[in-house]
């Protein structure tokens, strides 16, 4: 095996590392709404980097969000209606479980959260210090195993 295919194999375990430790930290500090966070989380070994995919929001959750006085997006709105289907939630003030009467409860919602802002958890930043010995590892075993390839070939060629 080559030196390129031992780094990528390597990349794919560091990946699966970083994404599982995300996962679990979203889930231990109970950040989840509808799990589609969790679920968006995924690795890929590309050249000589893993790149880590997530939706965006990921980055609201670690890193935190200025006030803002613009008006919610559609996307922002969309979500707060899935998650509050999701966790049974009935609009405030409505008689009804019509759509309208959950655009305007998620409306709302979306203005206030826009009108806050808050700290991030830094959780990118501590699921990557959570697993840094395991980087090391692996990326040291992979060029251990490389170095010991072409060392018993060395003396292969001497016998």
């Amino acid at each position: 095996m080559s030196l390129d295919a031992k780094i990528t194999k390597a990349l794919v375990k560091i990946g699966n590392y970083y994404v599982q430790e995300l996962r679990n930290k979203i889930i231990e500090e109970d950040r989840v709404a509808s799990h589609d966070l969790v679920r968006s989380i995924s690795s890929k070994p590309m050249k000589n980097v893993v790149k880590v995919t997530a939706n965006r929001y990921l980055e609201a959750i670690s890193e935190g969000k200025k006030a803002s006085s613009k008006n919610p997006s559609p996307q922002m709105v969309s979500r707060i209606i899935t998650s509050m289907k999701f966790k049974g939630l009935k609009p405030k003030g409505s008689r009804s479980l019509s759509e309208t009467a959950y655009k305007k409860s998620a409306f709302a919602i979306a203005k206030s959260i826009n009108r806050s802002s808050w700290e991030g958890s830094d959780l990118i930043k501590r699921a990557f210090y959570a697993i840094e010995e395991n980087i090391d590892y692996e990326l040291s075993e992979a060029f251990k195993a490389e170095i010991q390839e072409i060392i018993n070939n060395i003396n292969k060629k001497q016998e």
